[in-house]
């Protein structure tokens, strides 16, 4: 057998760079024309912060749902403690037991007693209502005493 033929294919080739052979570094399988290589990692780049950032919103929309809950839940509550002729610091207190940090409870008074709760928006997105707070208004009829 030729020896030369032999290890043909370990030698790397020489070529010509003005007057002086240069080892050619190039692979010796050239890329298919219209190569996809890279393309799924370029897409996944670009898509992973696009779902963190619809992820951050749907979790802060949630947690602006609950909180407009909890305040219709202590303007409920505290409605119904004011109807029944509790002082206003009772009321109060039975409003922001049930309403989110950080919220108000309005009380008046009259034949209709109105309880209105407020909160600042939760988490940074509070574009999501507008720029507004939560609130939650409730009215009840002032309960008699029954005559015996």
């Amino acid at each position: 057998m030729n020896r030369r033929r032999l290890w043909a294919h370990k030698r790397k080739p020489f070529v010509r760079n003005g007057s002086r052979h240069v080892l050619d570094e190039s692979p010796t399988r050239r890329p298919r024309r219209g190569s996809q290589s890279g393309m799924v990692s370029a897409e996944l780049a670009a898509a992973v912060p696009a779902v963190v950032f619809v992820l951050a919103v749907a979790l802060n929309a949630i947690a602006i749902g609950i909180d407009q809950v909890r305040c219709a839940d202590g303007a409920r509550l505290a409605a119904r403690a004011a109807a029944r002729g509790d002082t206003a610091e009772a009321v109060r207190a039975a409003g922001l037991r049930n309403a989110p940090d950080r919220a108000t409870v309005l009380v008046g008074n009259g034949d209709l007693v109105q309880v209105t709760v407020t909160s600042p928006v939760p988490g940074p997105f509070g574009w999501l209502v507008g720029g507004a707070d939560l609130s939650a208004t409730v009215r009840a009829q002032r309960e008699t005493a029954a005559a015996p």
